[in-house]
């Protein structure tokens, strides 16, 4: 009799650590398909997913010390080594060569738009690029280069991904004034530089001031009033680019 009962009991305890076990099951799954459809939302070529959206899940990049810095600043080992400068306030990148001394010699600057969450100060090693990279707001960027976090070297945004004649003039005719999120937007002929030319690891800094620096700050044209090439950054080197017959490329 008692034998008996206990084998009931047994069996029902066996029974509710099975169905305990089915529901964790469950629920873990359920975590996995939900983080993989995370990464695509937007399937493009050498992109997992919208490139801001993901940076907002990833914990940021942390500044890296100036000891480091000075590291990778005065290293000999490289050659074609670069330093970048972000002026938040001025909108202007400017690009430094190292020399073996680990002296910085300006190089080049880029007129730039910054926003309300680009860094103000800060050092931080470049990190992955994409070609064309998925943005907030449905619009997408062009010759991508992550800085930190959901801070991004690209071009002003297309509407299109793919399609270098959905510019959107209007924010281009903004370029040397604040005008993105967070991220540093830059002519296409800057953005690509940057693309093909500045390693990952590459030390990019964030200050803010008047002086534009060493090099000024370059132009850009205005755009929006010329209806046949507008939707064309006019600096794009493609075949297809109206622009071409207009003689302002850089």
């Amino acid at each position: 009799m008692y034998k008996s009962k206990y084998n009931i009991y047994l069996t029902i305890m066996l029974a509710i650590l099975c169905f305990i076990m089915f529901l964790m099951i469950i629920r873990d799954n359920k975590n996995i398909i939900v983080s993989k459809a995370t990464y695509v939302e937007v399937p493009q070529k050498n992109i997992e997913s919208t490139a801001s959206y993901i940076y907002e899940e990833i914990e940021p990049v942390k500044e890296i010390p100036n000891k480091a810095i000075d590291i990778l600043s005065n290293s000999k080992t490289h050659t074609n080594s670069y330093y970048i400068k972000v002026n938040n306030q001025a909108n202007v990148v400017t690009i430094y060569t190292i020399d073996s001394n680990g002296m910085l010699n300006p190089y080049r600057a880029m007129i730039c738009s910054t926003g309300t969450h680009t860094p103000k100060e800060g050092k931080y090693p470049l990190q992955t690029k994409w070609e064309w990279g998925a943005l907030q707001h449905n619009v997408y960027g062009h010759y991508v280069t992550k800085i930190t976090g959901n801070i991004l070297f690209h071009s002003v945004p297309y509407e299109k991904y793919g399609r270098p004649d959905s510019l959107q003039f209007e924010e281009f005719d903004k370029l040397g004034t604040a005008a993105s999120l967070g991220c540093v937007r830059l002519q296409i002929v800057d953005t690509k530089w940057i693309f093909d030319n500045i390693p990952q690891g590459t030390i990019v800094e964030f200050y803010s001031s008047e002086d534009p620096g060493p090099l000024g700050k370059p132009n850009a044209p205005k755009i929006s009033n010329n209806e046949q090439c507008r939707n064309w950054d006019p600096t794009d080197l493609s075949s297809d680019n109206p622009w071409k017959s207009q003689n302002i490329t850089k």
